[in-house]
């Protein structure tokens, strides 16, 4: 197989890109601590890149903001949650700004782009009531 490979320069080159954009998904993931959001955005990224059909980190230099607005207007078409698809958008552009970092991009196409609203006013965290309050207050103190 190897012979193969080195017998076709363009396959070998292919081969080079594909690795090093791998290269490049890893070092951007190492940066969070957080295992949830390594396989949200792990899971994020390889969407994005099959979207797009991208299989070398240069070809991130191709997408434009009017793509991210289809990309998220097709997220919406999906019936992703606007909360799913602001996380996306976070974590796309996240990548963008590695990449920039690591200057094989210069500009982040998805800032700018409009992300759908969030009902801010009403969580998913379990609040207590005034008189749980009042019965955490009261435990002795040791």
């Amino acid at each position: 197989m190897t012979q193969l490979v080195k017998n076709d320069p363009l396959r070998l080159a292919k081969l080079e890109n594909h690795a090093q954009l791998v290269n490049h998904e890893s070092l951007w993931l190492a940066n969070f601590t957080s295992k949830n959001t390594k396989k949200a955005y792990a899971k994020t990224f390889r969407d994005f890149c099959g979207y797009f059909a991208i299989t070398d980190a240069k070809e991130f230099r191709g997408v434009h903001s009017a793509d991210i607005v289809g990309y998220r207007d097709w997220l919406i078409n999906q019936n992703y949650s606007n909360r799913t698809i602001r996380n996306k958008l976070a974590a796309i552009s996240s990548c963008f700004k590695f990449l920039i970092s690591k200057h094989v991009i210069d500009t982040n196409p998805v800032e700018g782009v409009q992300r759908p609203k969030v009902d801010e006013s009403s969580g998913e965290t379990p609040v207590m009531v005034a008189e749980q309050v009042k019965l955490l207050l009261k435990q002795p103190k040791n």
